[in-house]
């Protein structure tokens, strides 16, 4: 009876630290990737603003072969969206929300499965010698208490994704001139 009473005690103490920790973990993440691109400006955006041309470099979208996509509203404009139904990636969509001609673009991502995730990027285009700086940053809400903590792993898992997808996007852009 004793030891029932100690692994019981044991228990709840784990399960209050679990909680009290993530109180003090962010309550939202950020990850950021940056580029250079030997292409104009206009090149660049023009290929980022379009949905269409993602199954060309966004290593996310290419990841899921058998996904099948539609796209609604006029390319480089808000409300252009792209929706796809996967087998290997949740279902979900991405719409552009905001968009400034050479400057930045704003959209939302939403996964389909339960709510997994929704969050916003962000790309930021800056003209430099010879070329565009890409930037590109994903961020969201992170859920209290389990969410809090698979966001200390969100730097490492997207990260690489976008750092392949911005590669890609460097590559597909400068073969094109």
């Amino acid at each position: 009876m004793r030891a029932y009473k100690w692994i019981g005690s044991a228990v709840l103490i784990v399960i209050a630290l679990f909680l009290v920790t993530s109180l003090f973990l962010p309550p939202q993440y950020r990850v950021e990737r940056s580029i250079v691109i030997y292409c104009p400006i206009e090149t660049v955006y023009s290929n980022v603003a379009d949905l269409t041309t993602w199954s060309k470099w966004n290593s996310l979208v290419m990841s899921d072969l058998s996904a099948r996509y539609t796209f609604s509203g006029s390319p480089r404009t808000a409300g252009h969206k792209m929706t796809w139904l996967g087998t290997q990636i949740a279902s979900g969509s991405i719409e552009l929300e905001e968009v400034s001609l050479n400057k930045f673009i704003s959209s939302k991502l939403k996964l389909s499965r339960a709510d997994l995730l929704q969050s916003n990027d962000f790309w930021i285009f800056t003209s430099v010698k010879k070329g565009t700086k890409l930037t590109w940053a994903d961020q969201g809400d992170l859920s209290y208490p389990a969410g809090r903590y698979y966001g200390l792993l969100l730097d490492g898992m997207l990260g690489p994704e976008m750092e392949k997808g911005l590669s890609k996007l460097k590559l597909f852009c400068e073969q094109r001139q």
